[in-house]
């Protein structure tokens, strides 16, 4: 299953109409890639490859100026398992992912904290952990399966804001719903629609 574009079509509150559509188009390989804000192409995105034809380097340009704003590295490891590390224009990570032969472990985002991806026997995510910069791990999100496929999670990450997913019938995200309760009594709420394009096999 090779992605030919994923687009985010995203909705403030309950307001239909207004809306902000992100587009990434993918070269057949599934490296090179080109996004799209609102139908405005904003950045290109260049692979390198290691003599093993892996990628080892994913380069961000901004049409604006033309410059490279971001560095993806890749790691690999004998046993299969990689990283990959993000580095934002200034010579600061600004992310970075762990993952084993085909699954996501544990990622590291600058300002916001660490999350680490409880996997079952089959590879399906059980529970995530997050942890904020000096304060105590917990558990923000349980998963559950019917016989199928996972239909509806809750990530709970602060007393105040919530996130929903429900997920298609190939496993990927369909939905993502963000819910924020305000000290004054208010409910801000996002929702983010998901689709999907494939190459053929």
């Amino acid at each position: 299953m090779k992605f030919k574009s994923i687009k985010q079509t995203t909705y403030q509150n309950e307001d239909s109409i207004h809306k902000d559509v992100v587009q990434i188009i993918y070269g057949v390989r599934g490296n090179d890639s080109l996004e799209f804000e609102n139908g405005v192409l904003r950045f290109t995105y260049i692979a390198k490859f290691d003599e093993k034809v892996k990628i080892s380097q994913l380069a961000r340009y901004n049409i604006n100026n033309g410059e490279q704003d971001e560095w993806h590295t890749y790691k690999y490891n004998p046993d299969g398992s990689y990283s990959i590390e993000i580095i934002a224009q200034g010579a600061r990570t600004v992310y970075s992912g762990k993952y084993d032969k085909a699954n996501l472990l544990k990622e590291e985002v600058n300002e916001f904290g660490t999350i680490v991806y409880q996997r079952n026997a089959s590879g399906k995510v059980e529970k995530i952990f997050f942890t904020e910069e000096h304060k105590n791990t917990e558990v923000i999100a349980v998963y559950y399966y019917n016989e199928k496929e996972i239909i509806l999670n809750e990530i709970r990450i602060k007393e105040s804001k919530a996130m929903y997913f429900r997920y298609n019938d190939k496993g990927l995200i369909n939905e993502m719903r963000m819910v924020i309760h305000e000290e004054n009594g208010k409910k801000q709420s996002q929702t983010t629609l998901f689709e999907y394009e494939f190459y053929d096999s």
